[in-house]
């Protein structure tokens, strides 16, 4: 009997890192608003644990505390209404999780651009988003832990329509 073919079942916790939001907004009358939101996360204090013997993260919950770090996440946005017409920007800044001691800015930062129609019955509303940030990718590793690095440069543009009854 080979104990090296059973299947490991583990049951494991996980505890997402902490996350502190503020956020406000100021109302332009029946024409709009604008508003702010900045969202601080600390990835370092993400967390596996297991109740089972046997089953340990410690050298888990150890890198996660060296790779990553404290950031600052903010939104901005806005929305003027003219009548039945919505026009819509924002930006979004994804700050890297990180820490300094990895080579590589892995910030996504994004922007938005949106128009709407609304009606008493029906809204159709169209939103372009366009994402840029840099990512790594390591196709395979030597026995060193070392191999070729490919540095990506990310771009991704979004197109949303939404359609919609009210009722």
């Amino acid at each position: 009997n080979d104990e090296s073919l059973e299947p490991l079942i583990a049951e494991y916790n996980f505890t997402s890192p902490m996350k502190f939001s503020i956020g406000t907004a100021v109302f332009l009358g029946s024409k709009g608003f604008i508003s702010g939101d900045v969202e601080f996360v600390n990835y370092s204090k993400a967390k596996y644990k297991s109740d089972i013997g046997g089953i340990s993260f410690d050298f888990d919950n150890q890198v996660i505390g060296q790779l990553y770090t404290n950031t600052v996440n903010y939104r901005l946005g806005g929305e003027f209404r003219h009548e039945s017409f919505r026009v819509r920007a924002g930006y979004n800044v994804l700050a890297n999780p990180y820490d300094n001691a990895i080579d590589l800015d892995r910030t996504i930062s994004t922007w938005s651009l949106g128009l709407g129609f609304r009606s008493n019955s029906f809204f159709v509303d169209v939103a372009w988003l366009s994402s840029q940030g840099d990512s790594a990718y390591l196709p395979y590793s030597f026995q060193d832990r070392l191999g070729p690095v490919v540095d990506l440069n990310n771009q991704t543009n979004n197109l949303i329509l939404t359609v919609g009854l009210t009722f």
